[in-house]
């Protein structure tokens, strides 16, 4: 009997230790991921080339950061150095690749929501400041409006849209997560 309690303490021993290395994570969105793939009516109907709001998250990248993504978050972050930035953050990009931006419609993201933007590892909030640039070279859709009597602006298209945030080095690990708010719904996206 004695030797029957020795085995089952030193199994229920290893099943607790081992499970107690475990990360815990959210369930995640999988990449491609849609955000928006809605039509205006009306700006069909009006026979205009782009009536599609557009966007997709198409993959997310861990890297050394840019020089001027460098200077940027610099200008953003009170206390730090180039070298502090190079020697100790990483880039975070997520690439949405092609954006179409209809504004009547605006599901489209531009930036992540920074009360609602953190990076977590086992559930626990990395980040106290959420830091993040967003590349922008657009072309203007624009039709006439007889109202005005000009042409305005009624959307754009971004060729290669992308969003890079800033995360410790050492943050950096097999479990680590992104929870945001994308239209209204909290998704969390896998980094490693």
């Amino acid at each position: 009997m004695k030797k029957i309690v020795i085995a089952l303490s030193v199994t229920l021993l290893l099943l607790v230790g081992c499970s107690g290395g475990s990360v815990k994570t959210q369930p995640s969105i999988t990449l491609p991921y849609e955000i928006t793939n809605e039509e205006s009516a009306e700006l069909k109907d009006e026979g205009l080339e782009y009536y599609t709001d557009y966007q997709v998250l198409e993959n997310v990248t861990v890297r050394d950061l840019t020089a001027d993504e460098n200077e940027e978050f610099l200008k953003k972050m009170e206390g730090n150095t180039l070298n502090t930035l190079n020697s100790e953050y990483s880039a975070i990009e997520f690439d949405f690749g092609r954006t179409e931006r209809i504004n009547r419609i605006k599901r489209t993201i531009y930036t992540f929501d920074e009360e609602t933007s953190k990076f977590i590892y086992d559930d626990q909030i990395l980040n106290a400041n959420f830091y993040q640039l967003a590349t922008k070279e657009s072309t203007l859709l624009d039709r006439f409006n007889k109202d005005k009597n000009k042409e305005v602006s009624y959307g754009e298209i971004i060729d290669d849209f992308k969003i890079v945030t800033l995360i410790e080095k050492k943050f950096i690990k097999k479990g680590l997560q992104f929870k945001t708010t994308i239209n209204d719904e909290v998704v969390y996206i896998d980094i490693e």
